[in-house]
């Protein structure tokens, strides 16, 4: 009778917890039963107490199994194996982690970029292909598209075939479909591959929370989260800038109008050199590792002891519809708690995207500056600083009462304490956008003007990343992403109906009353968090997803998200 057990020893440090995932058990005596530790039958109780550390390679720590092989019968045949293979995910050295969160968040960037940089494509599409305004805001637009529908589909695949198979194809897709947006001869081709741009540029927003939860412990992965937020609206508000200097002052814009053509040329330069750094990042999801690990060990049996977790986490067409497709949609249409803080997030978020549209107006059309390269730097400058400086309160929040909590507690003992940084958030937006709207004017200095960006910004990063923290720290590790897939789809979907509303908007209602628009709408769903806070506790009471009770422990370790 043979029967083995796949764990990791004991964590390095507070951070890791034990992952423990069973072999098949081909034995037909079901007086048996396997512990990590312990291998117990009818007769004998044995225990293993083998502790080697740990090597600092991960390749090295799959050599290392640790067999206890103990006669449970008189039967000389009749034994129990327990072995141990340490898990490397959790117990990479420490250079390993920073370079897997810092090729994300470079990753991150890239994203942000390509997003909003063909936002100083409007003019030059209008002029080249004859085409209505509306169509050649659709460049922009089309992407948050396919940003919105790759979530759906890219979520279940990273289960299925783990992180790294998924992450590594989309992004090089991501590059290729670049290619295409570069040397397109018309606006049909154009669009179309923006879209499948966005579309596999969609796959990090739905796997790094499962691979940061893979590599890094819950506090930690806090960290790694916010800077991947703060890459990702960087990168998006230093796009318009760079867009708008490579269309006007290409040597190309001269000769023949292609200049913006350097717009994707860059990007895809910049992306290239970026998605070599992602092969660092090893494969993370913990059921796969197991698969991988046992057709290695036992390349003869290897069915039999992978066949369980196989059957746990098998896609079938019917649980991919019910399970990964339905349910992150009846979650946000049907949980409160959930919609409340996705749709004030998405509302943030859409008004970013407005912002790449239309605050350079004031500037070209008011204040009469020449040239819209010069017309996008105080906006957005002041934006990416006011994004910075969202990220710096953010870090002060987590580092105090946060950290607080967790020591007095070992959870948060009223997990809307998160949401402080979004009431804040909720009251710097509305503000920046009605100094900016009220400000337009030649009488008022520029920088007045430019500086309510820095609250825009801070508001933007405020509400977008500890309102996704909340939800994410609440709800059930099963229900995790299907959570993250319904706030990407979300706030995708209100940045690309903004995005074509913003010019024709603003030219109908003008800088002020149109920017006062938004602000007006941004004041009325501040309510959201402000329910939250309040009725928060009760709606949690209420809802079938949320973790029972108050026992919020900072979310699953390993971070898989995985469906059940």
């Amino acid at each position: 009778m043979l029967t083995a057990t796949y764990c990791h020893p004991e964590p390095q440090d507070e951070d890791t917890k034990e992952l423990c995932l069973p072999a098949r058990n081909t034995s037909t005596n079901s007086n048996t039963s396997i512990h990590p530790a312990t291998s117990t039958t009818n007769s004998d109780v044995i225990t293993t107490q083998d502790e080697q550390p740990l090597k600092s390679e991960a390749e090295n720590l799959e050599e290392k199994i640790y067999e206890v092989v103990a006669q449970t019968s008189s039967s000389p045949d009749d034994t129990t194996t327990t072995t141990f293979i340490p898990d490397p995910t959790l117990s990479l050295p420490g250079w390993r982690k920073i370079a897997i969160a810092t090729s994300l968040c470079l990753v991150a960037f890239i994203l942000g970029f390509e997003s909003s940089i063909t936002s100083a494509l409007v003019g030059p599409i209008i002029q080249m292909w004859h085409v209505v305004p509306p169509l050649a805001l659709l460049n922009v637009s089309i992407f948050l598209k396919g940003w919105s529908f790759g979530t759906a589909f890219f979520g279940p695949i990273s289960e299925a075939y783990g992180r790294q198979y998924p992450l590594s194809t989309g992004l090089f897709l991501f590059i290729v479909f670049q290619i295409p947006t570069a040397l397109a001869k018309n606006i049909q081709t154009l669009l179309v591959s923006r879209f499948l741009t966005g579309f596999f540029g969609s796959v990090p927003l739905v796997t790094v929370y499962a691979i940061f939860g893979d590599v890094l412990g819950v506090r930690k992965r806090e960290w790694a989260m916010l800077c991947f937020g703060t890459s990702l609206l960087v990168g998006a508000c230093l796009g318009p800038i760079a867009g708008a200097y490579l269309v006007v002052t290409h040597p190309a814009t001269r000769r023949n109008h292609d200049g913006w053509r350097w717009t994707e040329y860059t990007t895809i330069i910049m992306s290239f050199i970026i998605y070599l750094t992602i092969f660092i990042i090893p494969e993370t999801c913990p059921h796969r590792l197991h698969n991988m690990r046992a057709k290695k060990m036992h390349p003869t049996n290897h069915e039999e002891m992978t066949d369980r977790a196989a059957e746990r986490h098998r896609t079938s067409p019917k649980r991919l519809i019910d399970v990964w497709l339905n349910r992150p949609f009846i979650m946000l249409f049907t949980d409160p708690l959930l919609f409340l803080n996705t749709l004030h997030s998405a509302l943030a978020l859409g008004i970013l995207y407005i912002t790449f549209e239309t605050f350079m107006l004031p500037f070209l059309q008011t204040r009469h500056w020449l040239r819209p390269d010069t017309s996008s730097l105080p906006p957005y400058v002041t934006m990416t600083l006011g994004i910075l400086c969202g990220t710096t309160i953010t870090s002060y929040f987590i580092l105090t009462f946060i950290t607080r909590y967790f020591e007095k507690y070992g959870k948060m003992k009223k997990p809307e304490t998160r949401l402080l940084p979004v009431l804040l958030g909720a009251l710097l937006l509305p503000s920046g956008l009605f100094w900016f709207a009220w400000t337009n004017s030649r009488t008022q200095h520029w920088l007045s003007q430019a500086a309510s960006c820095i609250f825009i910004g801070a508001g933007v990063l405020l509400i977008t990343q500890q309102s996704e923290a909340y939800t994410l720290e609440i709800y059930k590790p099963e229900y995790r992403n299907s959570v993250l897939t319904a706030t990407v789809f979300l706030r995708s979907l209100f940045a690309a109906g903004f995005t074509m509303a913003s010019r024709p908007m603003y030219e109908r209602l003008h800088v002020d009353w149109a920017t006062s628009v938004w602000g007006f709408a941004s004041l009325g769903l501040g309510i959201c968090p402000v329910v939250v806070w309040g009725w928060g506790e009760r709606l949690r009471r209420r809802s079938r997803y949320v973790t029972e009770g108050q026992a919020v422990d900072g979310g699953n370790v390993n971070g898989d998200g995985r469906e059940v």
